[in-house]
């Protein structure tokens, strides 16, 4: 096959190559973010499964523990719910106005069923109460939210919230005995027992039903920290994130009850209590942040650049190990066709050839024909040809490059002309062919091979 044939297609399979390189690169990038994808989210479920073995979803720590200082008020105790008639809201005259309703109805008596079950759970039998001016304590709740939405894939990205837990009243039972015996513990205290009650007693869910440890927080957000991968991070929501989210974040479903808190001036919804036979210590849950893993689109575009690039290079460098040497044979294959018997002989007759495997005679003889070489015009063919012949003779050298001889007999070899068959050229060929398969072929007769085989 020729060399210039052999480039030519070498920069065919190169471009196409270059082209695939870049379909490739999206194919396997693509695999790779599933991937890291599925290894974070099997990654996070881990860690809250090793917190949560039954539901894999809550994680309790504590963010501060009781407080040396306690600032408290008074309030009434929430009122026993009354059965009333819902009012409606409606439009009059460009204004919202709210319609008392004029009977009882089915839905109304199921809410104060619920309302006065609730207020006999929490609130019956409590004869005083005092809210937190400001926290004492906070456990912490890390909760899998769920997944977000991410493209039109059905299963998205871990969703985590965090939570605050923390007292924000005490509720003192009424005593059936006599006031001067009755016995009121200190809000301080009762602050502490409730504390230590969640934290370590063997009838607290935290305790019993999750592997509750005062330093979870930090242990467990710096296990899902180290859940991110290349593509995959665990990051701090901005509020127009929280927004733009599937996820309310009043959809505690899981959480619990979903009751807000009976006092406008705290922060939260109703999480439980802790009591005993003085006082209920109440509980509220406040939502803190979220934390949602993002998909870095910088991190995997950089990605398909680089390995678009590594791919270029690559490619480059193999297409250049191949087509230089083609190129350098093929321009020196130019050469030795356009040398002339004065340059071939100026090239093959130099002493210093002589002398990497010194010879003396031969050192001697080249430096005799190499002077009388350059004493001759170029353009002097009989003395050329006399000194050829001399120097084939005493320098035992090769005036026809075994290439070009190779390809001279491929060119005319008889074979080439018989599937079209041409006598002519057959017979041409065939003569030719014979006289460069001669073992004393000159380079005289090579060049008028190399003429005649023009006509072919």
């Amino acid at each position: 096959m020729k060399i210039k044939l052999i480039i030519i297609i070498a920069i065919f399979v190169y471009a196409a190559a270059m082209v695939g390189s870049y379909f490739w690169v999206d194919n396997y990038i693509n695999k790779k973010v599933n991937r890291l994808k599925y290894e974070n989210r099997e990654n996070i479920i881990n860690v809250f499964l090793k917190y949560d073995k039954k539901w894999g979803r809550r994680i309790y720590g504590v963010f501060f523990s009781p407080q040396s200082k306690v600032e408290y008020e008074k309030v009434p105790v929430p009122q026993k719910p009354i059965l009333k008639p819902s009012e409606t809201i409606a439009f009059q005259d460009g204004n919202i106005v709210t319609i008392p309703g004029d009977s009882i109805s089915e839905y109304d008596k199921q809410n104060y069923d619920k309302s006065l079950e609730h207020w006999k759970d929490y609130y019956h039998n409590i004869s005083k109460m005092y809210i937190m001016k400001k926290k004492n304590w906070q456990l912490s709740l890390i909760y899998f939210k769920g997944y977000n939405a991410d493209g039109y894939e059905a299963m998205g990205l871990p969703c985590i919230d965090v939570y605050g837990i923390y007292p924000y009243a005490v509720g003192y039972f009424r005593q059936e005995y006599s006031s001067y015996y009755s016995y009121e513990p200190k809000i301080e205290d009762a602050l502490e027992n409730a504390y230590d009650f969640w934290t370590s007693s063997d009838k607290s869910w935290y305790v019993t039903d999750y592997n509750f440890a005062k330093n979870n927080y930090d242990n467990a957000i710096s296990e899902l920290s180290d859940c991110n991968n290349e593509y995959f991070w665990l990051t701090e929501d901005f509020e127009e994130d929280i927004q733009n989210s599937q996820f309310s974040l009043n959809d505690d479903r899981y959480l619990y009850n979903d009751k807000r808190l009976p006092f406008d001036n705290l922060v939260g919804r109703e999480n439980c209590y802790m009591y005993n036979g003085y006082y209920k210590v109440y509980d509220a849950k406040v939502w803190q942040c979220r934390y949602s893993v993002k998909k870095q689109h910088w991190a995997i575009n950089s990605d398909k650049k680089s390995l678009r690039i590594k791919w270029a290079v690559w490619l480059t460098i193999i297409l250049l190990a191949i087509i230089i040497p083609l190129i350098v044979m093929e321009k020196k294959k130019q050469k030795l066709q356009s040398e002339t018997l004065y340059d071939k002989l100026k090239r093959l007759c130099n002493p210093s050839n002589f002398m990497k495997n010194y010879d003396k005679e031969k050192v001697d003889a080249a430096n005799e024909i190499y002077q009388r070489l350059l004493q001759t015009r170029p353009d002097d063919k009989e003395v050329l040809n006399e000194i050829q012949a001399e120097a084939v003779e005493k320098l035992k050298i090769t005036l026809i490059d075994q290439s070009l001889l190779d390809e001279l007999k491929k060119k005319v070899n008889p074979q080439n002309f018989m599937k079209n068959y041409d006598a002519e050229k057959v017979s041409l060929a065939n003569d030719l062919y014979a006289r460069l398969s001669k073992d004393n072929l000159t380079y005289n007769e090579f060049i008028e091979i190399q003429e005649l085989s023009k006509q072919l």
